[in-house]
């Protein structure tokens, strides 16, 4: 159980948060890790990045060399990400999609065989409303594994996190035996 984990990233340090606990769990089950993230696009425009990663681009109308170039900086990122799970000795995969975002997540979970996603409840959005607000609870209603939705916690609650990570992931595997 748990062979293929998927974290969605959007690059923020709430979704960052997910981490932690999914890598926890691989190194209990030996799972892989999935990293993905998903260039949003808006309908009548090839793709709009807003406030996406340390880019800050705001684009419309895209040409396809920078809708390139904005995918490369993409899976740079998430394979600097991966780079640092698998000095754990943890299997990566990473991907860059485009699309809704939530519809995306659900698609690669059928794709890749995922058996459990773990996401933050907040990544860009939190005051800001941008995708993972709203992605998770699109995600949480439609998906067909187990969701483990992280709360990010508030930066003075950060050294209780180690803590309370154990203790999840210890019920987590307990009410799946």
């Amino acid at each position: 159980m748990y062979n293929n984990i998927l974290v969605p990233l959007d690059g923020s340090h709430c979704a960052e948060g997910a981490l932690h606990y999914a890598v926890e769990m691989a190194k209990m089950r030996q799972s892989v890790i999935h990293l993905m993230t998903v260039m949003p696009v808006i309908p009548g425009h090839k793709a709009a990045i807003v406030q996406l990663y340390p880019l800050q681009v705001e684009c419309r109308d895209l040409s396809n060399h920078m809708v390139r170039h904005l995918k490369q900086e993409m899976l740079s990122y998430l394979d600097m990400t991966a780079w640092d799970i698998e000095e754990e000795g943890i299997t990566t995969v990473t991907d860059v999609s485009a699309g809704d975002p939530a519809e995306q997540i659900l698609q690669y979970i059928v794709d890749y065989d995922i058996d459990l996603l773990v996401l933050s409840a907040h990544g860009l959005g939190g005051s800001k409303q941008w995708a993972y607000g709203g992605v998770a609870s699109k995600v949480l209603q439609r998906a067909s594994v187990p969701v483990l939705l992280i709360k990010q916690a508030k930066q003075e609650d950060d050294l209780s996190m180690e803590a309370d990570t154990e203790e999840v992931i210890h019920d987590l595997i307990q009410s799946s035996v």
